[in-house]
């Protein structure tokens, strides 16, 4: 506000010294070339205030910034990582239920067997994907029949038992179903397979 009042307050002294100075000068070429002169310098005045801003500064231009900007700009960067690890956790799960569902009804025929759990966190660093599966819950006994099972281990050394070939056929089938190597699957038994 003090600048503007000054300005101000020169033009008003330019032009009362302007006044009198041409009223001093008599009528010859000489006060034609004063008069021009003096109006040169009025416009310089005028323009003052336009020159003083292209010459300040650009720091003095700027609002200040305070130091808390930049903790404003950590706290900003924090919730947008927890944003995207919810993010990313939530399209880890859903591609895990999807996986579970497009092949549940297969290994259900077949195995017995159910995907109860697909933790994709590996996938995405190491490429392994871990499947959890279990007894299917579906065609379960009866109440009231009970369940027996009888295992017997005769298999000789270097033959594959019936688990071991149930296993190996249940991630062929996954790796089949999902387009991936057997070598990526990590396969997870909640029960042995029967």
């Amino acid at each position: 506000m003090t600048y503007i009042t000054e300005w101000i307050a020169s033009l008003i002294l330019f032009l009362l010294l302007a006044a009198i100075v041409e009223l001093l000068l008599p009528a010859t070429n000489l006060k034609r070339y004063a008069e021009l002169a003096m109006s040169l310098i009025l416009m310089l005045l005028l323009l003052q205030p336009v020159f003083d801003l292209i010459n300040e500064p650009l720091e003095d231009k700027l609002p200040v910034i305070p130091a808390e900007t930049e903790q404003l700009n950590e706290e900003i960067e924090a919730k947008k990582k927890e944003i995207q690890a919810g993010h990313d956790a939530y399209i880890s799960e859903q591609m895990a239920v999807q996986l579970g569902q497009d092949v549940n009804d297969t290994l259900q025929a077949e195995f017995g067997l159910e995907v109860r759990d697909v933790d994709a966190r590996r996938f995405e660093s190491e490429g392994k994907l871990n499947v959890v599966l279990g007894a299917s819950e579906r065609d379960g006994p009866e109440e009231g029949i009970t369940s027996v099972s009888i295992a017997v281990n005769e298999a000789h050394e270097g033959e594959q038992t019936e688990v071991d070939r149930q296993k190996e056929e249940v991630r062929m089938l996954l790796a089949e179903a999902w387009e991936m190597s057997e070598a990526d699957l990590e396969l997870v038994w909640e029960e042995e397979p029967s």
